[in-house]
């Protein structure tokens, strides 16, 4: 039998197939608040969630609020919302990152609602006393996992990879690849060709993969 030869683009391919059915697998589980699944989940999409705070947290509000706070924030008030998750969507780790991009896109215009009408600083995170009374449906363990995840060796390479990139590709993978926006959407906010920001974009995406071989860059959308 000759042996068949597989190109990049099908082990790419291969990999996101496996990426998905093991997402599928701990989503299913983390509705039933499975602990395991939950802390797999948290520790996997927190580096993303991440970038996308950091890109989220510009000036004014980057100067009060901390990108690591936000992101416990988002997974405290997502994490009791995953049956919202489409339990059918044909790839599990791009419905999961779309819907957690989404809830801390609320949260951050909450934040932009406030500072704009001068209200107090909101206490976001896991790590103060209001937290475990406004998040008492979480369990401690789960409260435990949000709180720890987001400095760990993963998401520190992964920022170091994100900032390899320039301005505008940063942009363009938060908006096309985290929270998976259009790309008329993105080419209206950027005062671009659609067909050159949707270039840009996976051009920028290669440049991740190539830097950051095997991580959840390989994950992202690149429409090919």
């Amino acid at each position: 039998m000759p042996r068949v030869m597989h190109s990049g683009h099908d082990a790419e391919r291969a990999v996101q197939a496996a990426a998905d059915e093991a997402a599928k697998i701990h989503l299913r589980r983390a509705r039933l608040a499975d602990p395991v699944s939950t802390a797999w989940l948290v520790d996997r999409f927190s580096p993303l969630l991440r970038l996308d705070a950091e890109h989220r947290l510009k000036a004014p509000l980057g100067m009060i609020y901390d990108a690591e706070e936000l992101v416990q924030e988002t997974w405290a008030r997502a994490l009791p919302r995953l049956g919202d998750v489409p339990p059918d969507a044909p790839r599990a780790s791009l419905a999961l990152t779309k819907f957690l991009a989404e809830r801390q896109f609320e949260i951050v215009m909450e934040l932009v609602r406030r500072h704009v009408a001068g209200g107090d600083k909101t206490v976001l995170g896991l790590k103060t006393p209001e937290a475990a009374e406004r998040y008492a449906d979480l369990s401690a363990e789960t409260r435990a996992t949000v709180s720890s995840v987001t400095g760990r060796e993963g998401g520190r390479s992964m920022a170091e990879a994100f900032s390899a990139l320039s301005e505008g590709e940063r942009e363009l993978v938060v908006m096309r690849g985290i929270e998976q926006r259009s790309y008329d959407d993105i080419a209206a906010v950027v005062d671009r060709d659609a067909g050159a920001v949707a270039a840009d974009y996976r051009r920028a995406l290669q440049k991740l993969r190539d830097l950051l071989p095997g991580s959840l860059f390989d994950e992202l959308p690149d429409d090919g």
